[in-house]
């Protein structure tokens, strides 16, 4: 049976969410790339949709280089952060509460994209032919398709992902330290990321949250060969928000439009 989608995990923090992935996401950068795919593969394309789109961040920006954006998320809480208005002096984005694997807007868009690993959110191959299927009939005539993955790859064969790490930034004048312990199920290819987000102030801690995190590993092989199986064409597969520049092994970004 399928795994019911549900939404992200940041209800409790959504007010935070901007400010927590400002430490750790440089915004600059990959909408910097991504409007150079639009310049490179679709010049003169005016209409973008952000899969996984969050509090809008990548869709404002877009639209304030005159770029009419739709955004689909599948929580509540960060499109209220989303709609929000945040000054720009261009058409405001729309932004739809949805499930990637049931897009839920019509066709048309020149550039369709999702970053900072949405597509690892989507469990089964059934959700993934699904989603890919919903973009290939969203996109216009010529249109692209930009995605970025991230791949783990365990020092020894058999190992799982015992460790335990953490990150750090600072926020409102707090300390935020989020600790991961993952662990990964190789049969699935399903990695549970168990997290808490500890505030503290000084030594002392003042809120703790615990959230959890599910994401598909998969290969850029992989990607590519599905992505040929539902009727595209890789046309750019780079380094992470890098045109031209040959990906890592395990950061990437691959571009593709319709056979």
């Amino acid at each position: 049976m399928e795994r019911k989608p549900k939404p992200a995990e940041w209800s409790r923090l959504a007010h935070l969410y901007d400010e927590i992935n400002e430490s750790f996401v440089n915004h600059d950068e990959q909408v910097g790339f991504l409007l150079a795919c639009r310049d490179r593969f679709v010049p003169g394309a005016r209409r973008a949709l952000d899969l996984g789109c969050g509090t809008g961040r990548h869709a404002w920006r877009l639209a304030e280089a005159g770029l009419r954006t739709v955004g689909v998320d599948l929580s509540p809480a960060l499109l209220r952060q989303a709609r929000k208005a945040r000054g720009n002096q261009g058409i405001a984005p729309r932004f739809v509460c949805g499930d990637l694997a049931a897009l839920p807007v019509r066709a048309g868009f020149g550039l369709v994209y999702a970053v900072n690993f949405v597509l690892s959110f989507l469990h089964t191959n059934e959700a993934i032919r699904r989603a890919l299927a919903g973009v290939r009939r969203v996109l216009a005539p010529r249109g692209v398709f930009v995605a970025d993955y991230h791949v783990f790859f365990p020092s020894r064969a058999g190992d799982v992902i015992k460790r335990t790490w953490r990150e750090r930034c600072r926020v409102r004048g707090q300390q935020l330290t989020v600790s991961h312990r993952p662990v990964v199920d190789w049969t699935t290819q399903l990695s549970t990321d168990q997290m808490t987000y500890r505030f503290r102030e000084g030594r002392r801690v003042v809120r703790e949250v615990e959230s959890v995190e599910v994401r598909r590993i998969s290969l850029p092989q992989d990607w590519c060969c599905v992505l040929e199986a539902c009727g595209f064409e890789v046309v750019e597969h780079c380094a992470r928000f890098g045109l031209g520049e040959p990906p890592d092994g395990r950061l990437g970004v691959i571009v593709a439009r319709k056979a």
